[in-house]
């Protein structure tokens, strides 16, 4: 869905959300199931169906706008100090939010493509952005692999998508203002602020069992960063 408004009586917006949801079987876009001989990306030759579910890009809910607003001249005022103070202003903003990837908890083995075992309970952990521990281990547990061959013993019941990475979301902002030095010279000083708010978007998310820091989240998608820029256009 989309509302937008062409820019008049010096302001503009732009509204979008997406729902949606992307199905595949594993490979997912890469490849079906197998692709050549050595890359198999089915975790059970005789379970195929096993391993179809989101994909890896899909996201469920999408949200974005941006909006635009300039000030007048303010010439008519008739005092050219004021208009210059406050006249001329340019103020834009971006935002977007989005709920989280698919996650697929795996155990390494052997075997190409293998899951981990899910047994119940919880499986995100609700103050995760106060502990970083987002997965619940206590809701996961490794399958017992065959000494001779490192292959598990049966293949993992945590589904393709049974866990979502955390959502993000974000707000970029600017603003400028605008000098008219001559009839053809225009001049802009601008400020960018990517991130404005400064908001933490935890991810690095670990999913292997077997990694010692499983479940947790160890990255971030960037702190807020401040740009100054002028243009000169004639």
């Amino acid at each position: 869905n989309t509302f937008k408004k062409r820019f008049s009586s010096q302001f503009s917006f732009d509204v979008n959300y997406t729902w949606s949801k992307a199905l595949a079987p594993g490979g997912s876009a890469v490849g079906s199931y197998y692709q050549g001989e050595n890359g198999a990306r089915n975790q059970d030759f005789f379970n195929l169906a096993g391993d179809r579910g989101p994909t890896a890009f899909d996201i469920t809910h999408y949200f974005s706008a941006n909006g635009v607003y300039q000030t007048p001249t303010l010439k008519s005022w008739g005092k050219p100090l004021l208009s210059h103070i406050f006249g001329d202003w340019q103020v834009s903003g971006i935002f977007r939010a989005n709920t989280g990837l698919p996650v697929i908890v795996t155990q390494t083995s052997s075997t190409p493509s293998q899951r981990a075992d899910y047994i119940g309970g919880t499986a995100i952990l609700p103050n995760y952005r106060g502990t970083l521990d987002y997965l619940n281990p206590a809701a996961f547990q490794r399958i017992p692999v065959i000494s001779a061959s490192g292959a598990p013993i049966t293949p993992g019941t945590a589904g393709p998508g049974i866990v979502r990475s955390p959502g993000l979301w974000n707000l970029d902002f600017s603003f400028a203002k605008n000098f008219s030095l001559r009839e053809t010279i225009k001049l802009q000083i601008r400020t960018d602020m990517f991130n404005s708010l400064n908001h933490t978007n935890l991810t690095g998310l670990r999913t292997s069992i077997n990694d010692p820091f499983f479940g947790q989240l160890l990255s971030t998608a960037g702190a807020r960063i401040i740009q100054l820029n002028a243009r000169l256009s004639f």
